[in-house]
């Protein structure tokens, strides 16, 4: 959700941009507003990559713990349900 405003404020500027710019060097600043349709496609695509991170992480996390539930006796018809549920939880949570 961040980038996608950041990436926004980018865009389309405006009073907000000096939220981003107050952290750069007058030089690096005037390259991001003389930039910022290449900056904001950058920042997208690197939301894209996060989103596709987050997926394959939540897909992992989830095999972990139904493997870890089945090892510990629970059938796979519970462990499969328990497992998703419970990474879909911690995804949410971080």
């Amino acid at each position: 959700m961040g980038l996608e405003v950041a990436e926004q404020i980018v865009r389309y500027g405006g009073s907000a941009l000096s939220k981003i710019t107050k952290y750069l060097d007058a030089d690096t600043a005037k390259y991001l507003k003389n930039n910022s349709s290449k900056i904001a496609k950058g920042i997208a695509d690197a939301q894209k990559k996060i989103n596709e991170l987050e997926d394959y992480t939540q897909s992992r996390l989830s095999a972990i713990l139904q493997q870890s539930l089945s090892n510990m006796g629970v059938p796979k018809s519970y462990a499969v349900p328990i497992g998703d549920a419970i990474a879909a939880a911690v995804m949410f949570l971080i």
